[in-house]
């Protein structure tokens, strides 16, 4: 509020809620045309999809036109080419509100909506110039920006795939296949005066656009012989194959600013200030080779195995990696001894399995690409604005596949002529010589070099049990249900070195030991202080009329003793040596959930049919930030905060004779200016877990007998609603969000775009 006014001053000021002037009921609209066709020989089909969402977010909206066309052709009794071919055309509109503007990430679009003020009184005092001169990070009109600013990514692709097999001898087949992909992602971006990237307030860029060109090309060809041989009750495939592919990886753009005149928008920028080129090209090459081994005997005993050597052109000096497999299958269910128990078990299996997969996921151009033209500058003949091409890495040339081990024991079973079915299984896996960035000595000149580091374990139960529970039929009554739980014990097993454990945090916005990875715990824990409330008056000792000094006994909160007064915040003293320091610094809250799931119910009766789907989690935490930043009474002015920041601490009144009355005590929030920054708290840790009436589709097929006159073949209408309902503690927008999702930082919450709650009305016919 103003210097000299007071609550009941702004009764008549018009106020706006920004979230209603920038959140939108959205419409959505799809198409889909598809037509099949051919002789005994030539089979083809085409098909045309338009899509069309507009974004909940004002000026927001994606726009997509996708075509296909297949073609399968029998050239002779033996030969057979095939071939697809897929385009798509998108177009996206707008920002995505998580995106932050600056290493600090204090101004994030929705964090905009709900901080910028409400209400404005109409005079210098209150003016954006005068709240700015006070607040440096005083929030921009998000409706300004949203309405001002310009941003369009458009993105082409192309699939090409064909294949030709011929079947040499009866056993004996050939196929060879081919792919080829090519995508183009063009990005254009404007700011004009008016949003907060361009205002020249708040932006030393002042008007700004960019524009880049993202390019993907490659292909990639397979050939396989494949051998299948039946010899009485004996089935046995062996395949031998061989892969190569090729992509290519390119990338163009420039950016521009101090635009001098925002009416020709984006097509503007050649005017302004030459910012900053960009170019990259980046090629990634692999061959394979595998072979399969399968054999079963009357479906009752099944055994694979394979082999695969995978050469990456990411590792120039360790390019193989080798990695075999073999599983074993036992239908108990057709042995002679389960004779007795065919009449309520239709099937009974048991699998099990061990194999070895690899990844090659590193840094695109490491390690040959050492010298970088990058943001860098340097000082020559008195200018410092000399680009840079200096050493961006440090080589590793010991770089090396990372491999996962993983073992499976399943069990198949189905009751009751499979009314009852359902899948059971246990896996253990484990993940060695992790594709990671490991600290190095800032004295070598980087601070951080990716090796292979480190390991990870991974053990879990999957169950999914699928139960019909009316058969229906001739117009009766059908229900069907299926329930699915997935339970996934995650831990660190290696870091690097001789490291017990290691602190991570974020770049955007800028928060430094965030989470920690030690072993024998899972990733994505979160690290920090317990939050233990408030202090009030009774920690302290009056020694004179308003003047409080810190009880013996009552640990300080990192902060000197005599500088803690009530109602500053209180954190819990964890080792128990009547102080807080970094030691007692902790595990606050858990990434990963300890169970997940859905449960799908089914109805059919009479053309009609309905579907209800429910998701679940259950166990994991979000780190809410948004709270962080719209609960923060530190300093914070002419900023609009939630309404649960009404609940703070408040102090005793002075009466003047005497006496006091009594202020808000809450261990809630601490008072204005009693809080502590750049330190992590449990207190915005939040349980995320949450049941979602995640989809509800309800339709009708019209008999064929009314449609036919109409020379239809099928009729369906349906209505479905996605995201209707939610059950949770959280207090954010959404607890299936992770803004900076990484497996070491699952489980952060800052600006995320909300999730949506849509409704679909369809028609499908066929001719």
């Amino acid at each position: 509020m103003g210097r000299n006014r007071i609550l009941s001053d702004y009764d008549k000021v018009p106020s706006y809620n920004w979230q209603d002037q920038v959140f939108r009921n959205a419409p959505m609209t799809s198409h889909h045309i598809s037509l099949t066709g051919g002789t005994k020989n030539t089979k083809y089909s085409s098909s045309l999809s338009y899509y069309n969402q507009q974004g909940i977010i004002i000026n927001s909206s994606y726009e997509s036109l996708k075509a296909r066309l297949t073609l399968d052709q029998q050239i002779t009794r033996k030969v057979k080419f095939g071939g697809s071919l897929n385009f798509a055309n998108n177009i996206s509109k707008g920002t995505a509100p998580s995106q932050g503007s600056d290493a600090g990430g204090t101004q994030y679009f929705l964090y905009q909506v709900l901080a910028y003020r409400p209400v404005f009184y109409a005079d210098s005092e209150e003016s954006e110039d005068a709240l700015l001169a006070e607040n440096p990070n005083y929030p921009y009109n998000p409706l300004k920006t949203i309405e001002n600013m310009y941003q369009k990514v458009r993105s082409r692709q192309l699939n090409l795939n064909a294949y030709l097999s011929w079947d040499i001898l009866k056993d004996l087949a050939f196929k060879a296949t081919f792919a080829y992909t090519w995508r183009q992602d063009r990005n254009e971006a404007f700011n004009n005066a008016d949003t907060y990237w361009g205002d020249p307030r708040y932006s030393a860029k002042h008007s700004n656009g960019n524009f880049s060109f993202r390019e993907w090309d490659g292909w990639s060809n397979e050939y396989t012989l494949t051998y299948k041989k039946r010899v009485k009750s004996h089935n046995i495939t062996a395949m031998l194959g061989a892969s190569m592919n090729s992509k290519t990886i390119s990338t163009l753009g420039a950016s521009s600013t101090m635009v001098p005149w925002d009416g020709l928008g984006f097509w503007g920028i050649s005017n302004g200030t030459p910012d900053k080129v960009t170019s990259t090209n980046f090629e990634d090459r692999m061959m394979s080779y595998f072979a399969r081994f399968n054999y079963d005997w009357k479906s009752r005993y099944l055994m694979t195995a394979t082999m695969r050597a995978d050469g990456s052109s990411r590792f120039p000096y360790h390019k193989w990696g080798y990695f075999p497999s073999a599983s074993f299958g036992w239908r108990v269910s057709e042995e002679a001894f389960m004779q007795g128990s065919r009449k309520w078990l239709s099937n009974l299996k048991f699998r099990v399995g061990w194999g070895t997969t690899g990844n090659n996921n590193t840094k695109n151009y490491y390690p040959s690409q050492l010298l970088y033209l990058g943001d860098q500058n340097y000082a020559f003949n008195n200018s410092i604005d000399n680009p840079a091409i200096y050493i961006s890495q440090m080589p590793n040339k010991d770089l090396k596949w990372e491999t996962t081990y993983q073992t499976n024991i399943g069990l198949d079973f189905g009751l009751f002529n499979n009314r009852i079915n359902g899948v059971v299984d246990i896996y253990d896996k484990q993940t060695k010589d992790l594709l990671l960035y490991a600290e190095v000595p800032l004295s070598i000149g980087f601070d951080k070099i990716q090796q292979n580091i480190g390991s990870v374990r991974n053990r879990g139960l999957e169950i999914s049990i699928n139960t019909v529970n009316l058969v229906g039929g001739r117009g009766r009554f059908k229900w069907t249900t299926n329930f699915n739980i997935s339970f996934n014990r995650n831990e660190i097993t290696g870091l690097s070195g001789d490291q017990d454990y290691q602190v991570s945090g974020l770049d955007s916005p800028k928060l430094s030991n965030l989470y920690i990875a030690r072993i024998g715990h899972p990733l994505s824990e979160m690290f920090g202080y317990v939050y233990d409330g408030v202090y009030q008056y009774e920690d302290f000792n009056e020694v004179s009329p308003n003047v409080f000094v810190l009880k013996d006994g009552i640990p300080n909160n990192t902060k000197e003793r005599n500088t803690i007064q009530p109602g500053d915040m209180k954190l819990k003293d964890i080792n128990g040596d009547g102080k807080v320091t970094p030691e007692d610094m902790t595990v606050i809250g858990h990434g990963l959930p300890v169970h997940t799931g859905g449960f799908t119910n089914n109805f059919e009766y009479k053309g009609f049919d309905l579907s209800v789907f429910f998701q679940w989690s259950y166990g994991n935490d979000v780190i809410n930030y948004n709270r962080a930043k719209l609960e923060n009474m530190n300093g914070v002015r002419h900023t609009n905060m939630l309404a649960s920041a009404k609940d703070h601490w408040t102090p005793r009144i002075d009466n003047g004779d005497g006496t006091y009355a009594a202020g808000n005590y809450t261990n809630y929030l601490w008072r204005v200016d009693g809080g502590l920054s750049d330190i992590n708290t449990s207190r915005v840790v939040e349980d995320a877990s949450f049941l979602r009436l995640k989809n509800v589709q309800l339709g009708y097929n019209f008999p064929v007998k009314l449609i036919r006159k109409f020379k239809l073949s099928s009729l369906r209408l349906y209505l479905s609603g996605q995201n209707l309902w939610t059950w949770t503690k959280y207090t954010g927008y959404d607890p299936e969000v992770s803004t900076r999702n990484s497996a070491m930082t699952r489980g952060f919450d800052y600006s995320a775009y909300p999730r949506t709650t849509s409704f679909t009305f369809g028609v499908k016919l066929g001719l």
